[in-house]
């Protein structure tokens, strides 16, 4: 299991660098809200469950908080940049940093590198899925082709270690689900994570890194970043995190 060191300050971001930060998104702050856009707010409103409300203003608000320290300014001033399918960017002269996040349950993951695309991606483990039939809606053929030859005890754990290494790739890419998941393949054993084949651009398959995160004994996570090699150092966002 990852040893996220607890910091109240945000590290200086150096390139080759990736920086990965844990936030738990059970506490609770008059101080959240505040931090928020009018437009992420209004969104906020629109939930149904308190809990959900809750989370998305929390992860939101940490998002700020992190970008804010790392650009040393107000969290409350840092504006986005949305791609035609929603990924988020710095807007302004800020664009050397690139950012995802990613939250299940009460757990976010945010990752932060220069220059670089980066993906990431957490999912909470469920065993009552029939994950054989869903791996054959929307894995490649190869990977569904190797997911079919394992023992059935371990389809679940290989449905979610694969779709996360796909969903933290097409999150990188900037595209989503509009990518296609059946075009392009990723690696099903625990190591090392990689990806197999692209059906579509053979140079792919050079272009990323996979790493597998050990966050939560019942998660499985995902992170894919756009360099040969880089230094992985993981981060807890201490309390209290407001920065106002």
């Amino acid at each position: 299991m990852i040893d996220w060191q607890l910091r109240t300050s945000t590290p200086t971001l150096s390139t080759g660098e990736v920086h990965v930060w844990r936030v738990e998104l059970d506490m609770t702050g008059s101080s959240w809200p505040p931090l928020l856009s009018e437009d992420e707010r209004t969104k906020a409103e629109r939930f149904h469950f308190a809990r959900h409300q809750r989370r998305y203003i929390l992860s939101r608000a940490a998002l700020r908080i992190l970008l804010g320290r790392y650009l040393a300014c107000p969290p409350r001033d840092i504006d986005f940049n949305y791609n035609s399918h929603g990924k988020p960017r710095l807007a302004g002269l800020h664009q050397r940093i690139k950012f995802n996040v990613s939250h299940t349950d009460d757990i976010m993951l945010a990752t932060f590198v220069l220059d670089s695309e980066i993906g990431i991606d957490i999912e909470s483990i469920n065993h009552d899925m029939d994950c054989m039939a869903l791996g054959r809606r929307c894995f490649s053929t190869l990977e569904t082709q190797i997911m079919q030859s394992l023992p059935e005890h371990e389809h679940v754990d290989a449905f979610f270690r694969v779709w996360c290494r796909k969903e933290a790739y097409i999150k990188a890419r900037g595209e989503g689900m509009s990518h296609p998941l059946q075009r392009f393949s990723v690696s099903m054993d625990k190591h090392p994570p990689r990806l197999l084949e692209h059906l579509d651009d053979g140079r792919e398959t050079d272009r990323w890194t996979f790493i597998d995160l050990e966050v939560a004994e019942n998660c499985r996570a995902a992170l894919v970043v756009e360099s040969p090699s880089c230094q992985l150092l993981y981060f807890h966002l201490g309390i209290p995190p407001f920065d106002r």
